[in-house]
């Protein structure tokens, strides 16, 4: 969520990123497993059924399960975070829910066969934080009750909504970049006869740099040109 309006966001801080030996091993691992996975034709195959009921051809009713509460899912251990840099786990919690949704629930899911590398992107508030009290019925839940207290009354209330200004911060988006081509390099190397996916999307700024775009690409096509040889 870009503007969450329950706490005033702090900014994103650019930094390398640097981790443990035994954080890439357990990356590698599951990006491996992930990419082993979406090589099924299953995932194709489930792609043209998707494309037919958006086109309302249907084939059939598409069964989609979304909103997982996660936090109750863990039973046997899938689902722990084996790294601890933030970045990692991040990654890491991504890679293991998918995983687990794949084993355990898929239905008419696909596993993507890219993985990206999504933009370091900040946002301030838009003027006004909530203002509420909460219920929990579970303590480890993300979903709770709210009962808001009004904060506009009156017009000139208006005053306190302001535009959101969104930033990319580029070094963070580039620190997280090479963190993440430098553990797909190996899986690269595993992947010769398999069908691979270097994506980056979603762009909404380069800060009136295109260089940084030109890089992106090249460092792509090197790591593409190196896991080819």
């Amino acid at each position: 969520m870009l503007h969450d309006p329950s706490h005033r966001p702090q900014p994103i801080v650019a930094e390398a990123i640097r981790l443990q030996p035994r954080e890439k091993e357990v990356l590698r691992r599951l990006v491996a497993e992930l990419a082993q996975i979406a090589q099924g034709p299953v995932h194709r195959e489930k792609a043209e059924f998707w494309r037919r009921l958006n086109d309302l051809g249907s084939v059939r009713p598409m069964v989609w399960i979304d909103e997982i509460p996660w936090h109750e899912m863990d039973v046997d251990g899938e689902l722990t975070l084996q790294t601890q840099h933030p970045w990692a786990r991040e990654w890491e919690t991504t890679l293991r829910q998918t995983l687990y949704q794949w084993r355990h629930l898929p239905a008419d899911m696909i596993v993507s066969d890219f993985i990206e590398c999504p933009l370091a992107i900040y946002s301030t508030d838009f003027g006004i934080v909530e203002d509420v009290d909460v219920v929990k019925t579970d303590e480890a839940n993300p979903i709770v009750s709210r009962h808001y207290h009004i904060q506009i009354r009156e017009e000139k209330d208006l005053e306190k909504i302001q535009m959101p200004k969104v930033t990319h911060v580029t070094e963070a988006t580039e620190s997280r970049f090479h963190a993440m081509s430098e553990e797909l390099r190996t899986v690269l190397g595993q992947a010769r006869d398999c069908h691979v996916e270097l994506i980056m999307k979603d762009i909404s700024t380069v800060r009136y740099q295109p260089q940084r775009l030109w890089e992106w690409a090249t460092l792509a096509m090197e790591e593409a040109e190196r896991a080819a040889k």
